[in-house]
């Protein structure tokens, strides 16, 4: 929308553009171009890269790695499994070829596909992170290592990073006093979904609820392309 000037307004705004057009570039100086900063923003990133020592800074990261607090009481010292070497005996040969595989498959870099919990200081990785290939072979030894090191009281605090393509998940609570329904009351599961049943037949069937029906509607609503949705229900109580 153009505004009604008086000519003379114009013609004194225009003049005094051109004036201080001219009177910047008088001043400027030239190695406040566009050619010239890029040469310098480079120059000064090279000086920063040759300086840095890349190697001794992650070497000291990874001596110095500092837990976060919900986790500092999995710590335990690299010698940890020294109680269990006493105690296998006759399973020691499987349980040193089980810290082998995990050495193996240990990295350091951002390829990683697993990380420990405990991170450098856990005894079956130097780094805190694997890279497990996404093979039958590889993935059926490494289940079959946890589970022989789980049945052993063994734990290994591993967790898998996800990658772009995952579950969809939701945590649905419901909070209520413990006397809700007087003395002795049971969570209020049923608010949220039905329990299903095993029948005679050992089929599990059951309506989960309006609630989780109402929210899978809502769900496809979100994923429409998706002509069928397979959802995996879990219940705890925190009590």
């Amino acid at each position: 929308r153009r505004l009604r000037m008086h000519a003379d307004d114009v013609d004194y705004l225009l003049k005094s553009r051109r004036r201080e057009r001219d009177r910047w570039d008088a001043q400027r100086r030239s190695r406040f171009t566009f050619e010239n900063l890029d040469g310098l923003a480079e120059e000064i990133a090279d000086r920063m890269f040759t300086h840095w020592d890349f190697e001794g800074q992650l070497r000291a990261t990874l001596h110095n790695e500092s837990l976060p607090q919900t986790v500092q009481h999995l710590q335990q010292p690299r010698d940890r499994f020294d109680w269990v070497k006493r105690q296998l005996r006759n399973e020691l040969p499987k349980f040193e070829e089980i810290q082998q595989f995990f050495s193996f498959y240990e990295t350091n870099g951002s390829d990683m596909t697993h990380s420990s919990l405990i991170g450098s200081r856990d005894t079956f990785t130097s780094t805190g992170k694997w890279f497990f290939p996404d093979s039958p072979e590889v993935q059926r030894e490494l289940f079959q290592n946890i589970a022989w090191l789980f049945d052993r009281d063994i734990m290994l605090f591993i967790t898998e990073k996800s990658t772009g393509l995952f579950p969809f998940i939701e945590d649905l609570d419901c909070q209520a006093p413990l006397d809700w329904q007087g003395p002795g009351s049971t969570p209020p599961d049923h608010l949220i979904l039905e329990k299903p049943k095993r029948g005679l037949d050992g089929v599990v069937c059951g309506d989960p609820g309006k609630l989780l029906r109402k929210r899978a509607l809502a769900i496809h609503k979100l994923y429409p392309y998706f002509t069928h949705l397979e959802a995996i229900v879990y219940s705890a109580s925190g009590l």
